[in-house]
């Protein structure tokens, strides 16, 4: 590359830092890191072919349709009329002048810049942008199927093959892990039976004994291991210690007044929802504060008010938990909890801070802003945010790898870019650059050795300039260069930074590659490096191609690569997670949880019995015909695509008749399917099934909006539209009929409550740093260009928007440029606001970018990437059963609402029709109604359920299809060699189905009360295996909550009897 001469030294001893990778011998995380990125390389060979050849064929296909076609008027910016030719060259210059015209940067006129287009479109980097140049060039629609098919298979393909690859690396380190673990344990095994066996053949040793004692230590020490990893918590809370064998803070004793007041205080039930209450009021207070407005102001008072109250109060509250816990010199104490730790830091900079009202800036500033951090006192009070944080926090260690290697690959890169390109990113630049003649600027971007190199018209130029003497002295400098003929020229402000970053010291080139890793902004670094001639030269385009290859390697590296480490990571942290507290359980027992949470999607249906009347026996014809839903769901489709016809620009009268006209069809047809459906079933029938209440809302909604236009002559087809297109949501019934589209449905279902709670993080964080920018930036002078009307840090609302913007790493390093660069007019420190609304006046902030890069690490590179660890994760643990087909569950329940079962979908039968059931479920569930079993067979399938009675109602829903589905997946693991293994009562699927159990049968208790004189539970024996020990305590729970009777136990269990 063009650049210094001794450079290329300089470069190349920057690899020497790979040295540092010695460390991973005595570090075993980085080691595993490592052994990773080592795996991850050697296997992306096959996949750079395939990315190689993709990218080729998008650019060949490119340079086919668009080359020499991305020219516009450089004053409309209309793109220009170039007829059609053969040539490969550039042929623009045969019809415009070269001043008439422009180019953007990114096109398809030669194979380089093809290439480099598609990689700038993989990116995500402005590919807008191109696919708008590459429509208006050509005008047509084909152009954005190009882009858009790019994109598809680009990023969302191709890159995430990319990231797979390197997850499943990560999942096979894992793998081995628990291979090497189980390993070391054979291993101590074998050592322990050698020295038995030694000890055998020398009697004369008391080795047996001393062996068999080892052997005996090592499994009550493994024994005791596992206990205290699965009680650790319960034991935490036994040590969080009897308060007499202490004396808090070295003064109260246990039975002290003070201290019996302040434990009875913290341990009340409203103490912890009054703390929450004020967390909250007091981040209200944050977020309304305006440092733009007068101090003095009623706002202002009043929040400076409640900033001392509530600073008081929560001191209180530290105060009381200090005298009922202890401070720090014992277990349990306050301080011995991390999260009181964190209330205690935020406190303090509370106090501190309302001990130095009065200072407008400086540090007093510093601690208004440090307030923002109160917030984060709601993580420890919300469990669903402490599991997310808690996630976070394991994986710190992992991070602390991913960060080194990263630190150390941008150091690399930092230093071989320092070696070539520091000093390169500047040129004469500004309108008074622009107004000069052609001569005079080739004078500045090809300067002359010496003044009789000139002639005398370029010598002209320098008439009256204050380094006109040095330059007909000849002996100012070794080489003339174009900084000094521009600074001649123009002034010292005119040789000014093409880009805001630079490579001009470790420092900056390190900000530069991490800012350009979140793929913000690179292209425009890569175009300055690219037309670099040398230092303190004015730069030509396309210069220094060669300066591509470095900028696409670093986005591999720095954006795919560590990126995707990012993710990985946190997806081994919630496996590593998992493996410490949650998945503490066999293949079989995973496998047989599986089938439990299909079974718990289950629910009884009610069967529509056929009507006697002659005009609802009709409906009901229509309405349970097989081609009822398909022709349905076909008119939903077409109806969503006439509503897609319809367009903003003016059109043909004849056309919005027709498309109303069709609407209108549609909504007849959809309103009668409603009103059959409402005869055939009754409407209390109808609206059993939510769909149905879904359905018939849209429709009066519908109808609602065709009376008022017709009738009032009110206007409400824009509602009406989008009322309408809600009916594509019974498209989803679909999702039943396609397994690999209910696969991912049911994933999606699934990470909705984890999502959740991460975007709960996500919120925290945006409101912390919103207060934070609105401290920090509020009083920063607009530019005009990033700082305007609609993205600053001015009030909290506008703060909170612009950082929703950044997340998704729109500009965010420009707008940061721009808070920290001084404008004309600026003040360095402005006094504090004395005016109702005062204007942003201050300069640039050094704080800007600490803020940005901290702000972009946790929520671009930490939290959006636990966001796909969450989704990926759901993918593991939502895998359908491979015993239990789904379709089989639907079987079940189609064949539980049968006539003679269950047809009102009270989730119980009777005793004596067990059988029949049995016979008529499919196999291997059943036997099918195509074979014909005898009493026997029966009897025997029966006796092997073992299925909980209930007395007076038979046997529940949920019992039947668990003992079903448990005996096929027995059965089936028996054939694969496993042993069956049940679900401990502890486990969550296993008390879901407890609780639909209990509520299922006090709806049966509520509806038979009138007619049973009888309790329909009569207490018997439990029956552990099942579970059904807590089956009265979570029905009884059921039942206070719905304010029904509590139901008693269950009586008992088929094939014993009730005496045994």
């Amino acid at each position: 590359p063009k650049g210094g001469g001794g450079g290329g030294i300089s470069a190349l001893r920057s690899f020497r830092l790979f040295r540092v990778l010695k460390l991973a011998r005595d570090w075993q995380s980085l080691q595993d890191l490592l052994t990773v990125f080592g795996k991850t390389v050697i296997e992306l060979g096959n996949f750079f072919v395939l990315l190689a050849l993709f990218m080729f064929i998008y650019a060949l296909l490119g340079m086919q349709f668009m080359a020499n076609r991305f020219r516009y008027n450089a004053e409309t910016e209309a793109a220009l009329d170039i007829p059609e030719g053969p040539e490969i060259g550039d042929i623009t210059s045969l019809y415009y002048e070269p001043g008439d015209y422009y180019r953007p940067r990114a096109h398809f006129d030669s194979l380089e810049w093809a290439l480099t287009t598609i990689f700038q479109i993989l990116t995500g980097e402005n590919w807008n942008t191109v696919m708008y140049d590459g429509w208006r060039s050509t005008q047509g629609w084909g152009t954005s199927f190009y882009f858009i098919t790019l994109v598809w298979f680009g990023q969302l393909i191709m890159m995430s093959l990319f990231m797979a690859l390197l997850l499943c690396n990560f999942e096979d380190d894992e793998e081995e892990e628990e291979e090497e673990e189980q390993g070391d344990e054979k291993n101590k095994m074998m050592k322990t039976m050698k020295s038995l066996m030694g000890s055998l053949r020398d009697p004369k040793k008391e080795g047996i004994s001393e062996t068999m004692a080892q052997i005996d230590a090592e499994e009550d020490a493994k024994d005791e291991a596992e206990t205290k990893a699965n009680d650790e918590e319960g034991e935490e809370e036994d040590d969080a210690v009897d308060p007499a064998s202490f004396r808090s803070c070295g003064v109260f004793a246990h039975d002290n007044p003070v201290r019996v007041f302040a434990t009875r205080i913290v341990n009340d039930p409203y103490f912890d929802p009054v703390v929450v209450a004020l967390i909250v009021l007091s981040s209200i207070a944050l977020a309304v504060d305006d440092p733009l407005k007068d101090k003095d102001s009623v706002q202002q008072q009043t929040i400076g008010a409640l900033d001392i109250i509530f600073t008081i109060l929560f001191t209180i509250e530290m105060l009381l938990k200090i005298t009922s816990m202890g401070f720090a010199l014992h277990k349990g104490a306050y301080l011995r909890d991390s999260w009181n730790i964190l209330d205690f830091i935020v406190v303090i900079i509370s106090l501190v801070n309302v001990a130095s009202i009065g200072g407008d800036s400086g540090p007093a500033a510093s601690l208004r802003v440090l307030r923002a951090l109160r917030p984060l006192r709601m993580i420890s009070r919300a469990p669903e945010l402490k599991l997310i944080v808690d996630a976070l926090v394991l994986s710190v260690p992992g991070m602390l790898n991913i960060v080194f290697i990263c630190g150390l690959f941008l150091l690399i890169f930092a230093i071989f870019g320092i070696s070539y390109l520091k000093g390169v990113f500047y040129a004469c630049q500004g309108d008074d650059y622009f107004a000069l003649p052609q001569e005079a600027r080739d004078l500045v971007i090809y300067p002359p050795s010496s003044w009789e190199d000139m002639s005398v018209s370029e010598q002209a130029y320098f008439n009256g300039t204050t380094c006109e003497g040095n330059i007909v002295e000849d002996s100012y400098l070794e080489k003339v260069t174009s900084k000094y003929m521009c600074e001649c020229l123009l002034g010292e402000d005119a040789w000014d930074e093409t880009v805001s970053q630079n490579f001009n010291n470790v420092g900056e080139a390190m900000s530069l590659l991490y800012e350009i890793s979140s793929t913000e902004g690179w292209v425009d670094v890569m175009y300055a490096a690219v037309d670099n001639r040398g230092m303190e030269m004015q730069p030509v385009e396309n210069s220094a191609l060669e300066w591509i290859a470095f900028f696409i390697l670093f986005m591999f590296v720095g954006w795919a690569f560590v990126m995707n480490l990012f993710v990985g990571q946190l997806i081994s942290s919630f496996n590593a997670l998992s493996r410490k507290g949650v998945k503490l359980r066999s293949e079989a027992q995973e496998e047989w949880a599986k089938t439990q949470k299909l079974v718990l999607q289950a629910t009884p249906q009610r069967l529509h019995r056929k009507p006697t009347n002659p005009i609802r026996k009709m409906c009901f014809a229509v309405a349970e015909s097989p081609y009822q839903e398909p022709f349905i769901m076909s008119c939903i489709v077409l109806n969503c695509i006439v509503l897609a016809m319809a367009w903003f620009e003016a059109q043909d009268d004849a056309y919005v008749n027709a498309l109303q006209a069709v609407n209108f069809v549609f909504a007849m047809i959809f309103t009668l399917e409603a009103i059959v459906k409402i005869i055939a079933y009754t409407f209390m029938g109808y609206i059993y099934e939510t769909w149905n209440i879904f359905d018939f809302t849209i429709v009066v909604g519908t109808a609602i909006g065709i009376i008022l236009q017709a009738g009032a002559g009110i206007s409400v087809g824009p509602v009406a539209s989008v009322i309408r297109m809600f009916r594509v949501g019974r498209v989803f019934r679909l999702i039943n009929s396609a397994k690999n589209l209910r696969k991912l449905f049911n994933t999606l279902i699934s990470a909705v409550p984890v999502c959740g709670n991460v975007l709960s993080v996500v919120c925290l964080i945006f409101f912390i740093a919103a207060v934070a920018g609105v401290q920090l930036f509020a009083r920063v002078m607009p530019d005009g260009d990033d700082i305007t009307e609609r993205a600053n840090f001015q009030t909290f609302g506008t703060a909170l928007l612009t950082l929703i913007r950044f997340s998704t790493g729109e500009n965010w390093n420009g707008f940061m440029y721009s808070l920290a660069s001084d404008r004309e007019g600026c003040v360095e420190d402005p006094p504090a606001c004395d005016e109702p609304r005062c204007e942003p006046t201050m300069c640039g902030s050094a704080a800007a970018r600490p803020y940005f890069y901290l702000f972009t690490l946790i929520v671009t590179f930490v939290i959006i990437n636990l966001l796909i660890a969450v989704v990926l994760d759901a993918f593991d643990e939502n895998d359908e059963s491979e015993i239990i087909d789904p379709e089989a569950i639907q079987a079940f329940v189609a064949a539980w609402k049968r006539e003679e079962f269950d047809p009102m979908a009270t989730g119980f039968i009777e005793l004596e029709k067990l059988g029949p059931f049995v016979q008529i479920l499919d196999a291997p569930m059943g036997f099918g109604e195509e074979y014909e079993a005898s009493d026997k067979e029966l009897e025997e399938k029966i006796r092997g359920l073992d299925i909980n009675i209930f007395s007076e109602r038979g046997f529940a829903f949920y019992d039947v299809l668990t003992a079903v589905t448990k005996r096929v997946t027995a059965g089936v693991l028996e054939e694969r060699g496993e042993q069956f293994e049940d679900l401990p009562d502890s486990h969550h699927v296993v008390k879901v189905k407890l609780r639909k159990i209990g509520v299922q049968s006090l709806e049966a208790a509520s509806s038979l009360r009138d007619r049973l004189d009888v309790r329909i539970f009569p207490r018997q024996e439990q029956t552990p295996q099942l579970g059904l020990d807590r089956v009265e305590e979570d029905a009884r729970q059921g039942a206070s909550s719905m304010g029904a009777p509590s139901p008693p136990a269950p009586a008992a269990t088929a094939g014993k009897p009730e005496g045994d």
